[in-house]
């Protein structure tokens, strides 16, 4: 049951990721897409979304032991960047002021709790490993996301440059918040296959 609501989920959730990008394509004029990197985002997240299909269909040409699609995991990924393309969708970036802030937390749980489940099927890494191990993917995600953001909105937006020292700093500790917690997540979760006590 739980694999079939996995499973379900997955595939809405991508749905609903083609969608955005659909609509992001289809009206790119749009106010709440100028100056958001949105050539870049139409582009990157559908790949990001598909890394795991991807990954699996090469296992199988390659004649490797399969086991269970890791639907749980592979749905957070999506949600993860879908929860962005949301945000920029309905123009709660630019409306709420807190919007990017709260995004940083909660997009990055899901994104570090994914990794963590894919971390858990290898039984031989204890939970501390598994905390450590999806702390450490989250920092590092984060900061290359951050370089890319200032890269790419920064140096020809003489608008941004006045405050994003002080919102990359507040960005990469909001994110890291985030990761910590979807690591605590992932660390205390039993392994796939495992069964809780009663």
């Amino acid at each position: 049951m739980k694999i079939r609501l996995s499973k379900y989920f997955n595939i809405a959730i991508k749905v609903l990721l083609v969608c955005l990008v659909l609509h992001a394509v289809a009206f790119p004029d749009l106010p709440q897409y100028a100056n958001k990197g949105m050539s870049f985002r139409v582009v990157l997240y559908p790949l990001v979304a598909s890394i795991g299909l991807i990954l699996y269909g090469l296992r199988r040409l390659r004649g490797k032991h399969i086991t269970d699609y890791p639907h749980a995991a592979d749905a957070l990924l999506t949600l993860s960047i879908a929860s962005d393309m949301i945000g920029n969708t309905l123009n709660l970036f630019d409306t709420i002021v807190w919007w990017d802030d709260l995004m940083h937390v909660a997009a990055s749980i899901p994104l570090v709790l994914a990794v963590g489940l894919l971390l858990k099927r290898n039984k031989k890494l204890s939970q501390p490993t598994i905390a450590g191990l999806t702390l450490g993917f989250g920092a590092v995600f984060y900061i290359l996301w951050e370089i890319a953001e200032y890269l790419a909105f920064v140096p020809n937006n003489p608008l941004e440059a006045p405050s994003a020292y002080r919102d990359t700093i507040g960005d990469l500790a909001l994110s890291l918040l985030g990761s910590a917690i979807g690591a605590l997540i992932a660390a205390s979760l039993p392994r796939p296959g495992s069964k809780s006590k009663p």
